[in-house]
């Protein structure tokens, strides 16, 4: 007969024969493994492993172990061991993850910046970082400098963390020294190793001194600075105008001469100054009836011009010698009868001759015997530059009467000709002569004159 399955227990009123038969089972229990992130919970029993729920029947021993995900470190799972008696629930505490050393090396003169991404922040030192978090990195330079590359700029931090370095140290810059320079002045630029007068480039950091020389006959002006650091707009020198130096010109003026130094705009005859480099112009001028000596410059050179361009230093401008004094002629215009006699203080003169300018001049007017004198042009003169001249109007002669007695029997003539007065001038010849009548003869002459 049939076999039905009933419930258990089962419990009836029996009407019939009844054959009971049963089956007995053995109990599967439920296991349940609740993974977390990162772990994995293993458990191991009837020679099978299980990392997800399972049944398993009752009374089978078991291990539960748990692993970490690479980059974590595992909780602990509970119960570690055991024999299954009843329903079971694997669980763990949360798996850890695991920080790494991320390596910052940045080289000289540059920074390595690595953003940690997953935390957002940022890092310029070696520091930790958590399993898989992204990094990125930047390298960047000091001021004055350029950086060099980046081994990565991306990486996930790993077992091994992360590396982050510089193919080099920054490399340094160089930048423009610049060197204004100006007239009649010198700046010089000195770096440590050599000096500079122009325009230059010079490294980053590089410690600069400055100096400044005038040209000859200049004070050289202000520097904007005496010192500076090359920095990242490099660095500039310049100075104020220089300005030229005023000298001295003495003049040392002699007697009878005038000494003139020109500058260009007016004459000079006294000591002033004047700049450096200025052209004059020396001359000497003699007083009336002199002539002058040569220049004399002591501090510069005359050229043929009587120029000279004015040195870094006091000039002096004087003359070799006093003027000398000039002579001049005298001259005597004599003329018949008279005697023009000049004095010149010293001595008499009746001829023409030479005396210095300025000679006191005295004449007198003395006639000849048989002559009245006639009148001088002037009777004091003082020599001048075109000397002296003394003349007189001319002397008149004097005349001379000759009175004759005419004797009885004869004449006397008087040049031939008879009468008893004859005007002669002075000095004529006159010839006298007696003469008898017929038959008289003369016996004698006589002549009688005037004391």
């Amino acid at each position: 007969m049939p076999s039905t399955k009933v419930t258990n227990p089962y419990e009836f009123y029996i009407s019939k024969n009844t054959s009971v038969s049963a089956e007995i089972s053995i109990i599967m229990l439920n296991v349940t493994i609740n993974q977390l992130a990162h772990e994995l919970i293993t458990v191991t029993a009837g020679g099978k492993n299980y990392t997800s729920s399972f049944t398993i029947p009752y009374g089978t021993t078991y291990t539960a172990t748990i692993k970490a995900d690479e980059g974590y470190t595992a909780g602990e799972v509970t119960p570690t061991s055991g024999t299954f008696t009843t329903d079971s629930t694997f669980t763990a505490t949360a798996a850890t993850i695991n920080s790494y050393t991320v390596t910052i090396t940045p080289g000289a003169h540059q920074t390595i910046t690595v953003k940690n991404t997953t935390t957002g922040k940022s890092y310029t030192s070696t520091f930790t970082a958590n399993y898989g978090d992204k990094l990125t990195a930047t390298i960047t330079a000091d001021p004055g400098y350029t950086a060099s590359t980046l081994n990565q700029t991306s990486a996930t931090v790993g077992t091994s963390g992360a590396t982050f370095s510089a193919t080099g140290d920054a490399t340094i810059n160089s930048y423009t020294v610049t060197i204004t320079q100006s007239a009649n002045q010198t700046i010089t630029v000195n770096d440590g190793t050599r000096n500079h007068t122009s325009s230059f480039s010079a490294p980053y950091g590089t410690k600069l001194t400055a100096s400044i020389v005038a040209n000859t006959g200049y004070t050289a002006g202000t520097l904007n600075q005496t010192s500076a650091t090359v920095g990242t707009s490099g660095a500039t020198f310049s100075a104020t105008a220089a300005t030229v130096n005023s000298y001295s010109v003495v003049i040392t003026q002699t007697a009878n001469q005038t000494i003139k130094v020109n500058d260009g705009n007016r004459d000079h005859t006294a000591t002033f100054s004047i700049p450096y480099g200025t052209e004059l112009t020396c001359s000497i001028t003699p007083a009336t009836g002199y002539t002058a000596s040569r220049l004399s410059v002591t501090g510069a050179t005359l050229d043929s011009s009587n120029k000279f361009r004015m040195p870094a230093k006091n000039v002096t401008v004087t003359a070799t010698a006093n003027a000398t004094i000039n002579s001049y002629t005298v001259t005597i215009n004599q003329t018949t009868g008279q005697t023009i006699t000049v004095n010149d203080g010293t001595r008499n003169h009746t001829s023409s001759f030479s005396a210095p300018y300025g000679t006191k001049l005295t004449a007198t007017l003395t006639p000849a015997e048989g002559y009245t004198a006639g009148k001088l042009n002037q009777t004091a003169a003082t020599v001048g530059t075109s000397g002296a001249t003394f003349s007189a109007t001319a002397a008149t002669i004097q005349t001379r009467t000759i009175t004759v007695e005419q004797p009885a029997n004869g004449r006397i003539e008087v040049n031939g000709q008879v009468g008893t007065s004859f005007t002669f001038n002075y000095g004529t010849k006159v010839k006298i002569e007696l003469k008898a009548n017929t038959g008289y003869t003369p016996s004698a002459l006589y002549i009688a004159t005037e004391d």
